[in-house]
């Protein structure tokens, strides 16, 4: 649940949520659903992160500042985006391609009129949300898995889905789950370092499944067994593997850390 939005002086490295965000947001859940009774008690992770907003001279709060993305074009040919939003991103994607062209062809280039964004799935992306559902069905029944489980990978990796089954096929080790109570399986881990550039054990615990956010400390009972998983894929020796379950302990209570209060609850 959230968010907060307000002024920021600390270190832009490490943002953290503060206890009177935290509060903020438990009593404005509260007043809108009065039977949930939730206390900072109740909270698993929390996590702040900082707004990349356009400054405007004439505007004192950050709350009065535009969200909207601006493109920015200078006299040495640098064109740079900056603001808008994460569900934007391709929007201003394009916006920035589509200019850098025009001065392309300007200069004489041959290069398209516009961007292919909008014919581009992303990935995983090439089945309709029916078609998901269809094969989350099937997926439970041929591979013998809870239904929330195969729900899970479907809508996590889309049209990927069948490259995660088609490994879990190759290793039992893979049908592992990692957080007692959660559908994440431990193919995942092999699929973020094969397919998403995963190095860290922190990156497939947290910016990969977001088993760190969803679990807390809890999800560090799966860190040895994604380590061992990205030793095997990576080369670690034994010391590169305890080093990576401790660094990621460590970026788990700098990041997700309740000790501030929090952000997200389940």
């Amino acid at each position: 649940i959230g968010t907060t939005d307000t002024d920021y002086q600390g270190d832009k490295g490490a943002p953290q949520a503060v206890a009177g965000e935290v509060m903020e947001i438990l009593a404005a859940i509260n007043a809108y659903f009065p039977e949930a009774h939730l206390e900072e008690s109740d909270v698993i992770t929390s996590w702040a992160g900082l707004r990349p907003l356009i400054s405007d001279p004439e505007v004192t709060k950050t709350t009065d500042i535009s969200r909207k993305e601006e493109v920015i074009e200078t006299a040495d040919g640098v064109i740079s985006i900056a603001g808008g939003k994460l569900t934007t991103y391709r929007l201003m994607a394009e916006m920035g391609i589509d200019l850098a062209g025009k001065r392309l062809r300007e200069q004489g280039v041959s290069v398209r009129r516009s961007s292919p964004t909008r014919e581009m799935p992303i990935c995983g992306g090439k089945m309709t949300r029916k078609e998901l559902a269809d094969l989350a069905r099937k997926i439970a029944v041929e591979e013998s898995l809870p239904p929330a489980t195969a729900s899970h990978l479907v809508f996590s990796y889309g049209s990927e889905a069948m490259e995660l089954i088609e490994m879990m096929r190759e290793d039992e080790r893979f049908r592992q789950t990692l957080v007692t109570g959660l559908p994440h399986l431990a193919v995942e881990a092999v699929y973020a370092a094969r397919r998403e550039m995963a190095i860290t054990v922190a990156d497939v615990m947290m910016r990969r499944t977001r088993l760190a956010m969803l679990a807390g400390e809890a999800s560090m009972a799966a860190a040895g067994v994604v380590a061992t998983l990205l030793a095997g894929e990576l080369g670690w020796s034994e010391a590169e593997t305890r080093r990576q379950i401790e660094q990621c302990h460590d970026e788990l209570a700098a990041e997700y850390s309740t000790a501030q209060s929090a952000a997200t609850t389940r």
